[in-house]
């Protein structure tokens, strides 16, 4: 709801057209809240193999990751967030502030995550990619992301596995 608010004014202040594409299951209830918002365009696309979900990412502007707030969410990592870094296109996550989302956003600068608290820090980040967009400037400048490649996650895995024997 936050998000979709602060949507809608920067559409409004900035003159932009929005368009949010979700990519995967989806409940229909979640749905048709969405469809309720007539300034805002949605996709909804329940399925893509990982080649076309890839080509879908790198033609976005912008990536969105939600994760729930709970203890149990805090350690979460989603699978796509590595995808999300390697495609090096600003991350907007919103989810706990201390989560391992979080800290992965903040240590690689590849974008940042936002509470349900961070109602002005959010609405000025939607605001700066709105204008850097425009400016045809949507690039982040991530560091670090290499270390997250499933091939130095793999070899760390392995690593640790030959430490067990």
């Amino acid at each position: 709801e936050i998000l979709l608010d602060i949507i809608e004014k920067q559409m409004h202040q900035t003159g932009s057209q929005i368009n949010i594409r979700f990519i995967g299951g989806i409940s229909n209830s979640t749905v048709n809240k969405l469809k309720r918002n007539r300034n805002i365009s949605f996709e909804f696309i329940q399925y893509l193999n990982h080649g076309e979900a890839i080509k879908s990412l790198m033609e976005s502007s912008a990536l969105l990751i939600v994760i729930p707030a709970s203890v149990k969410t805090q350690e979460m990592i989603p699978g796509k967030l590595f995808e999300y870094l390697a495609a090096r296109k600003p991350i907007i996550a919103l989810g706990p502030e201390n989560s391992n989302v979080a800290d992965i956003l903040y240590h690689t600068n590849s974008g940042k995550n936002f509470d349900n608290n961070d109602r002005q820090a959010l609405d000025e980040y939607i605001r700066d990619l709105i204008i850097n967009f425009q400016k045809g400037e949507i690039n982040v400048e991530s560091t670090g992301i290499q270390q997250y490649s499933r091939r130095n996650l793999t070899s760390r895995l392995a690593s640790m596995l030959n430490e067990l024997e």
